[in-house]
């Protein structure tokens, strides 16, 4: 603690460097003055009121994560939240756009601008939220509208990531979308993203490498996830049934330019189910796979294959019907040659 004298000292530094001490203390006190009226307008329910009716924004850094629980399927809805002195700000997690319960410290360390959606008198409490809340609110009614009305219905949302603990056994097989950018929580599994036989990494790959990118499917139906301890609400969409619906189909393009003998170009990218066996792709036609195989006749053993590697082969097998094609690989593509090709060719004429 100084002395009077040392305080003396110090004011008179202060003079000869041209500072007014008494006028920074002053405002030192209105600075005071203004953070205390600023606290305790936020520890007043009036000023929450009047936000709500003027629909003004405020940002807040909240200090505290919970979960709550609420009504069927074991719903689960956490909150962050804040006090300040007997008023409690809660903003429901459930408007952030999550699959899986979120890291508590990361949300802390970020402010958000939010919105008075509810002041509950008796509680002190403040309901937050964002500024689509009321459109998020009849853009889920009027889905869930059209949906008991057995009508077909087409969105859009931007990829999020993919989910985890997904409702039909195993992680990150479905990709999780946020419906019309309305923080409506939607999933397309994989058996529902293509037309074709999609693998497990190819997909993998296409919806962590596309976030934020805007993708087209249709609402099938309302849903429950797994979220923590409890369920969480989402709707079930399928890509697949939007791209039979614009009447995409690779197969009408596969069996146009290929059949049985046909000289292949095929780019290996995944492991089959059974030994021996690997999942091809043609560049240029997306969504389209074949099952590849070495040939006995051909130049390769199983231990040549690598996934991302092209290879020369020839349709063995296809039946447009059951949308299945089986290809026997014959040499390595980046060796290839016209002369290689000629040789496949005459593999596949055997």
């Amino acid at each position: 603690m100084r002395s009077v004298l040392e305080f003396d000292s110090y004011n008179h530094v202060l003079s000869n460097l041209g500072f007014d001490s008494g006028n920074m203390y002053r405002e030192a006190d209105v600075l005071v003055n203004l953070e205390l009226a600023e606290q305790l307008k936020r520890n007043n329910l009036s000023f929450y009121r009047q936000l709500k009716e003027k629909k003004e924004a405020i940002i807040v850094r909240f200090t505290g994560f919970r979960e709550r629980t609420s009504g069927g399927h074991n719903g689960r809805s956490d909150e962050l939240f804040v006090i300040f002195d007997t008023v409690e700000l809660v903003y429901p997690v459930e408007r952030l756009v999550f699959d899986q319960v979120p890291d508590a410290k990361e949300l802390l360390e970020k402010e958000y601008k939010v919105f008075v959606r509810k002041v509950i008198e008796g509680k002190n409490r403040v309901i937050l939220g964002d500024n689509q809340e009321d459109t998020r609110k009849k853009a889920i009614e009027l889905i869930n509208t059209k949906l008991e009305a057995g009508e077909e219905l087409y969105l859009r949302g931007n990829i999020i990531d993919l989910q985890r603990d997904t409702p039909m056994g195993g992680n990150f097989m479905a990709a999780l979308v946020n419906i019309e950018g309305l923080g409506i929580l939607g999933i397309i599994p994989i058996k529902k993203w293509s037309v074709g036989y999609s693998p497990l990494e190819t997909f993998r790959g296409i919806v962590r490498n596309n976030t934020n990118a805007i993708v087209n499917f249709k609402v099938l139906q309302e849903g429950w996830i797994k979220y923590g301890n409890g369920t969480r609400r989402v709707f079930i969409c399928s890509r697949e049934a939007y791209l039979t619906k614009i009447g995409y189909n690779p197969w009408k393009i596969v069996c146009k330019t290929l059949s049985v003998r046909s000289v292949v170009k095929v780019r290996i990218v995944e492991e089959g189910k059974t030994a021996g066996a690997f999942f091809g792709a043609l560049d240029g036609i997306s969504d389209f796979n074949m099952l590849c195989y070495i040939d006995d006749n051909g130049k390769l053993s199983l231990k040549d294959i690598q996934i991302g590697k092209y290879y020369y082969g020839y349709v063995q097998k296809m039946d447009s019907k059951k949308k299945y094609m089986r290809v026997r690989l014959t040499e390595p593509a980046e060796q290839g040659s016209d002369l290689k090709i000629s040789s496949t060719l005459a593999v596949a004429q055997k």
